[in-house]
């Protein structure tokens, strides 16, 4: 049984690795085309009539990837004060309802989102210009809960230790 939690936990630091870096590439891809899209625009006056839609695609991408990289780094909104305010007890009690709620949403997430996903590929809908598939474009939503259900279960067997904790400015 250890050795599953130690497997699980060392796949989860490489996907989170991966997560990173692909969040990273879309970024610096992002900034590099509407860093050239501009220019064009203005200097040249002849604008990528397909810009638009690479920007939205890479957003996209980015902020559910980039969620999952949250969760990885705790990195989230978090009320911690009123809960410091209960006893242990009613803290672990509320972590554990918290918990609930997140892998719930998360869940209801993945389930609407995979059903669009259906229908994008059933209607076979891609974008005016880049002709992209819009299962492409938004394939990355349900992808992204399913990693961000992994990266609670890996916060929950690697916890932080107190000295990793960042001190609020």
């Amino acid at each position: 049984m250890r050795t599953l939690k130690d497997a699980f936990l060392k796949l989860m630091n490489i996907v989170s690795k991966i997560e990173l870096l692909v969040s990273e590439v879309l970024l610096a891809a992002l900034i590099v085309a509407t860093v050239i899209g501009t220019l064009t625009r203005y200097f040249l006056g002849k604008p990528f009539t397909w810009m638009e839609e690479f920007q939205l695609a890479c957003v996209v991408w980015i902020v559910f990837v980039a969620a999952a990289v949250a969760f990885h780094e705790r990195a989230h909104v978090a009320i911690e004060m009123v809960v410091d305010l209960f006893p242990r007890r009613v803290q672990d009690v509320i972590n554990i309802l918290i918990g609930i709620v997140v892998l719930f949403t998360l869940g209801y997430l993945f389930k609407t989102s995979f059903a669009y996903i259906q229908v994008f590929i059933r209607s076979g809908r891609t974008t005016p210009i880049l002709d992209l598939p819009y299962a492409i474009v938004y394939g990355i939503v349900p992808v992204s809960c399913i990693l961000m259900m992994l990266e609670y279960f890996h916060g929950l067997l690697d916890p932080p230790q107190e000295d990793d904790e960042e001190v609020a400015l």
